[in-house]
């Protein structure tokens, strides 16, 4: 194998393993707005005070 193809190569299967760990922080950050608004729907009087921490987790998802 050539040392540019190895190159490409290399490259390709770095941009996959990014984009998999892309998919894992997405679905973390639906786990969290979703047991958000499992919460927010079981209390709603609490939901509004707790969009502060909602953006929180979301940004350290």
């Amino acid at each position: 194998m050539e040392i540019a193809a190895a190159a490409a190569l290399g490259k390709f299967i770095g941009a996959g393993l990014a984009c998999i760990g892309m998919g894992g922080s997405a679905m973390g950050v639906g786990n969290v707005a979703g047991n958000f608004l499992a919460g927010a729907l079981r209390n709603p009087s609490a939901a509004a005070g707790q969009t502060a921490t909602l953006f929180i987790g979301i940004a350290f998802a």
